[in-house]
């Protein structure tokens, strides 16, 4: 079981960084725009309240 596990691992560490280097098209943003649009209810990167010392991290990244 242990040979199993290490060698899905292995795979996951050859592509764990992949996602990382992808960007949208125009056509993605858009998609992606009308999704925070029409279904987020919360973005805790612009509560201000609850992060009045600086947002996290992943709020600056672009």
């Amino acid at each position: 079981m242990n040979s199993g596990s290490s060698s899905c691992a292995s795979n996951s560490q050859t592509n764990s960084n992949s996602w990382l280097n992808q960007e949208l098209d125009s056509t993605g943003e858009q998609k992606l725009k009308w999704v925070q649009k029409n279904y987020l209810i919360y973005n805790y990167c612009t509560d201000s309240k609850r992060f009045p010392q600086g947002y996290p991290l992943e709020c600056t990244v672009a």
